[in-house]
């Protein structure tokens, strides 16, 4: 056995694949399944590639491969082509001592890059090098299926619940809920099994991306308020780009897609470039975050009525009525308000809210790390001071029943 199966930490080793094409491609899968540091350099970059380029999944490496340029990586992945190409970078790369692969060279590689997936806890590696090309993914795909279909027959529910299903070439916009992944829905977590790409927000939590297979490709694009680290135009586009190469493309999003979510902005851009879509609610932060703070929206002995407002219009639009929401018995919910509070709490008391109408910020709602902090509406601001995202700001009497109906803290 001249290759030893050893799973290595590979925290802040940069990586570095050359190559084009299909080759390099398969490579780049493998690796940025870990969420490696990966660098790449290719001379006609594909939309594939172009789109991780864009997201910064992907570093672009620079085209002129000297030695000076190879010092920074720890790995090297040469998936060429022409072969005195392939030499020379091999001979620079161990001058250098830098441990190099070489695609379809076991002889002179250092390293092999596996068949690998991971599921239901478990990392599944296995490389069966040039001797049996194809066998080790063969295998490794019936033994992710017979684990997966053991835990499924295990906890099925004895109920006809249908299957949700993803179609090549079709985008399904699904609703994540508010972060706990037991709150995913059924029909979530299907298509999460058989997308092929997914495209998710900062506010889907990380339990939740968890349950993404390993052989997914997947692209954050998260927001924080007043900074977007992916545009929305480069989103739409991302979306569109995948749905044309036949992908099944699922785009995952906190909450509800429908509820301050931009979904139907997405919907509306897929139907101008003729994507195929479905949607999946989700639970929204509303609902999962109040219910696990033990304040219901509504009472009929405090709140008569709702509201679900957002702290970020459109620039360009309209501001917000906040005249409307200053009646008593009334529950208000504003969604991505902490930055927006001082405004909120001055806003609503000059038209007449009551300065002592109580108030809840409940932060990472209905995760294991959620907290609710507890005051008055003239104290907005200085509450909100200490507040991170993601928050919820509830707004109205039904805030002094928390204490007694706290059941998930008291858990």
């Amino acid at each position: 056995m001249k290759f030893f199966p050893l799973f290595w930490n590979m925290a802040s080793r940069q990586i570095l694949v050359v190559g084009e094409g299909n080759r390099a491609m398969r490579k780049l899968k493998l690796l940025l399944r870990a969420d490696l540091d990966v660098s790449v350099a290719m001379s006609a970059p594909d939309a594939q590639i172009e789109a991780m380029l864009r997201t910064k999944k992907l570093k672009a490496a620079s085209l002129n491969l000297e030695s000076d340029s190879l010092k920074q990586f720890d790995y090297i992945v040469l998936a060429l082509e022409d072969q005195s190409q392939i030499d020379r970078l091999y001979e620079s790369a161990k001058a250098l001592g830098k441990a190099v692969h070489i695609a379809g060279d076991d002889a002179r590689s250092d390293f092999l890059l596996p068949a690998m997936e991971e599921v239901s806890g478990l990392t599944l590696a296995v490389s069966s090098g040039l001797s049996l090309p194809g066998k080790a993914k063969r295998f490794i795909n019936r033994i992710s299926r017979l684990i997966k279909d053991d835990e499924a027959q295990a906890t099925a529910p004895q109920t006809n619940i249908g299957t949700s299903t993803l179609k090549p070439g079709e985008v399904a916009l699904v609703g994540a809920g508010p972060g706990a992944p037991e709150l995913l829905t059924i029909a979530a977590y299907q298509m999460l099994q058989q997308a092929d790409v997914v495209v998710f927000d900062r506010l889907v939590s990380n339990e939740i991306v968890a349950l993404i297979p390993s052989q997914t490709l997947c692209y954050s694009v998260g927001k924080n308020a007043g900074f977007h680290s992916v545009q929305q135009q480069d989103i739409n586009a991302l979306l569109v780009d995948f749905a044309k190469q036949g992908q099944k493309v699922l785009r995952l999003k906190g909450g509800d897609n429908f509820i301050f979510g931009r979904g139907g902005e997405e919907l509306q851009e897929l139907i101008s470039e003729g994507i195929s879509f479905q949607v999946v609610p989700g639970i929204t932060a509303a609902s999962g975050c109040s219910s696990y703070a033990g304040i219901p929206l509504t009472h009929r002995d405090y709140a008569q009525s709702v509201s679900f407002v957002t702290g970020h219009p459109k620039k360009d639009g309209s501001e917000i009525d906040w005249s409307r929401y200053a009646f008593d018995q009334q529950t208000l919910v504003v969604y991505m308000g902490r930055l927006q509070a001082p405004t909120i709490q001055k806003a609503l008391i000059e038209h007449g809210r009551d300065p002592q109408t109580p108030i809840a910020i409940v932060e990472r709602g209905t995760r294991i790390d959620q907290r609710v902090s507890l005051g008055v509406l003239e104290g907005l601001d200085e509450l909100a001071k200490h507040a991170e995202s993601p928050a919820l700001l509830i707004i109205g009497e039904v805030v002094s029943l928390q204490q007694d109906l706290d059941w998930y803290q008291q858990a």
